[in-house]
């Protein structure tokens, strides 16, 4: 609809001056001595996924989330998906290669994956920015967040949202649930089965990788099993993978056989 106000008449063609309606997504533009009503573009947001988005776990829940936004916010977010996005192997990003400070924030780690970051999350949120002009990128997994921290940087009117790391700037945020709260609980429930039952007090844990989000699960079961019976041991073993159901079954095999676990998270 357009309609002519005194309010505008001041300003000459072509000035420009915007109300974003954040409801109905509408923006209002004088032209000449008129006010223009239009349709407001989409604010494009970005999702990757280190595994299938039909895994029942992990990036299932991070996909629902997301159709949630679409849900939420209907006309105003169109969001973009990348699936299967691995986060180590042959670098795939030409920029992250030309600057050698991209690996230079985690060289004095210890929890590293097993060879180089792959830097593929890299080129999906560059092409996203730069060809999509996607304005906010999620993250979802832990080894994307040197790619998100550097981009962070080269694009400061972007946001990023990164999952279960801790390196952070003005546009870049760091996001985890409490799942260490379900942990210690299931370590008071278990402690009490075995305790009731009188069997042995040695528990296995089957982890992904040595970073602070897993170990704040393993103190956790630890803690709850320590308020029932603090003689309760725990063994951990690492399997550096987000899913791999062969590794978990030897992983599992190994800790009842070598050290006669009664139970296994």
């Amino acid at each position: 609809a357009a309609g002519r106000s005194p309010a505008f008449g001041s300003f000459a063609a072509g000035d420009v001056l915007e109300v974003l309606v954040a409801m109905n997504g509408k923006t209002f533009r004088p032209s000449g001595h008129s006010v223009v009503v239009e349709r407001q573009r989409k604010m494009k947001v970005g999702f990757i996924y280190s595994g299938n988005a039909a895994d029942l776990g992990w990036n299932y829940q991070h996909n629902v989330a997301r159709l949630q936004i679409e849900r939420m916010f209907f006309g105003q977010i169109e969001t973009l998906v990348e699936t299967d996005v691995p986060e180590w192997g042959p670098n795939e990003c030409v920029a992250c290669a030309e600057e050698p400070m991209w690996n230079a924030t985690r060289q004095a780690w210890e929890d590293q994956p097993p060879g180089r970051l792959a830097h593929r999350a890299a080129v999906i949120m560059k092409r996203w920015i730069e060809e999509e002009d996607v304005k906010l990128i999620f993250a979802t997994s832990y080894w994307y967040q040197w790619d998100a921290y550097h981009l962070a940087a080269r694009y400061p009117d972007r946001y990023f949202v990164h999952i279960t790391g801790w390196l952070t700037r003005p546009n870049m945020f760091q996001v985890f649930p409490r799942v260490y709260q379900a942990r210690y609980l299931v370590g008071i429930a278990l402690a009490w089965y075995i305790k009731a039952h009188g069997l042995p007090k040695r528990v296995g844990y089957v982890a992904s990788f040595p970073i602070g989000a897993v170990a704040r699960g393993i103190n956790a079961l630890k803690l709850g099993l320590e308020l029932v019976d603090p003689d309760i041991e725990v063994y951990v073993t690492y399997i550096l993978s987000w899913s791999d159901p062969r590794r978990e079954e030897l992983a599992a095999r190994r800790l009842i056989r070598a050290y006669g676990v009664e139970a296994i998270v």
